[in-house]
């Protein structure tokens, strides 16, 4: 299917929104904050709300990041860096969960002999 053609497939309201996603690229660099690929890119939280956002119908979605955006928590990354990201925030998340829970940071440093707890995330 040409280009022309989909376009007259889609419904007013997707426009609407491929449009606006095509001006939040633009207004992020229309790059990777952290390579600076400019294919396969993907809208990041920099303060993530989970996956809620995904349960939301793309039309919501769309207007989601646009209010990200104008908070400023909104980073276009490209699907590899994307990636990587988001499993080093869920294990920070992990980590964080596991030090701040039951045992609690005063028990990590009784068994590692530091202060505070060391993790190394690449």
């Amino acid at each position: 299917m040409r280009s022309g053609e989909r376009i007259r497939n889609m419904s007013l309201r997707s426009l609407r929104a491929a449009g606006v996603r095509a001006w939040l690229r633009s207004q992020l660099g229309g790059r990777c904050r952290k390579c600076g690929a400019t294919d396969h890119l993907e809208f990041h939280l920099k303060v993530g709300d989970g996956a809620k956002h995904h349960l939301m119908s793309a039309k919501d979605r769309v207007y989601f990041y646009v209010q990200q955006f104008v908070a400023g928590n909104l980073d276009l990354l490209c699907g590899g860096c994307h990636g990587l990201l988001t499993v080093a925030q869920s294990r920070a998340r992990r980590l964080e969960r596991l030090y701040s829970g039951s045992r609690g940071v005063s028990s990590v440093a009784a068994t590692t002999g530091t202060s505070t707890p060391h993790t190394r995330l690449e």
